[in-house]
């Protein structure tokens, strides 16, 4: 299932249970002042089986204050659970401001409320980018989280953490977590997991 690079693949309302098997969600993207969810936009409960969620992505938009974008593959803000799947080359990227650039957070998954369960599950190759500041990027804000980012009770179980980046496209500002972020609220469990080959400047 794609969105041909020009809109959301999947839109989950409040109070819809929702089980996706045996697809791929790919070229979905969201542009705005605060883009969440390229591929998928989760307000419900989801299952996805077997899926793979790939090549989407979030742009923030540019202006005197840059776009902050937010799970360039998965947004989420109520409860996920993801099994035997993959989640790869998807981006979050903030966009460039006159006076503040925008934040750039987490590039395959953002879990921002509710329960996320990952089980089986392979976080590969995402980026996530700030946006730079052209009055001399003094104020360029954050990149966090290359593979996810974590602000709800996430459990990882024999996942795969790898090649994922926090990007910087000027000298200042910061990059927090390539492979994953959590905090400054939530949990995070991790078990039988690997995270490794994850890289940014400051990860």
């Amino acid at each position: 299932m794609s969105g041909t690079a020009g809109t959301r693949v999947f839109e989950i309302e409040d109070n819809v249970e929702v089980t996706i098997k045996d697809l791929t969600v790919r070229h979905g993207k969201v542009s705005g002042s605060s883009p969440r969810g390229g591929g998928i936009l989760n307000h419900g409960t989801l299952t996805l089986e077997r899926v793979a969620v790939t090549a989407n992505e979030t742009t923030g938009v540019t202006g005197y204050v840059g776009g902050t974008a937010q799970g360039g593959g998965i947004y989420s803000d109520s409860d996920l659970l993801v099994v035997d799947s993959s989640v790869s080359a998807n981006s979050a990227r903030g966009g460039a401001g006159d006076s503040v650039g925008g934040d750039g957070e987490g590039g395959g998954l953002f879990a921002a409320g509710g329960v996320a369960r990952l089980m089986n599950v392979t976080i590969s190759g995402n980026i996530v980018r700030k946006g730079d500041a052209s009055v001399g990027e003094v104020y360029t804000w954050i990149a966090r989280g290359g593979g996810i980012y974590g602000v709800a009770d996430l459990t990882l179980a024999t996942c795969t953490i790898v090649e994922n980046t926090t990007a910087q496209s000027g000298p200042d500002g910061d990059t927090e977590g390539a492979g994953v972020f959590s905090g400054p609220v939530g949990t995070l469990t991790i078990g039988s997991s690997i995270v490794a080959n994850n890289s940014g400047p400051y990860s």
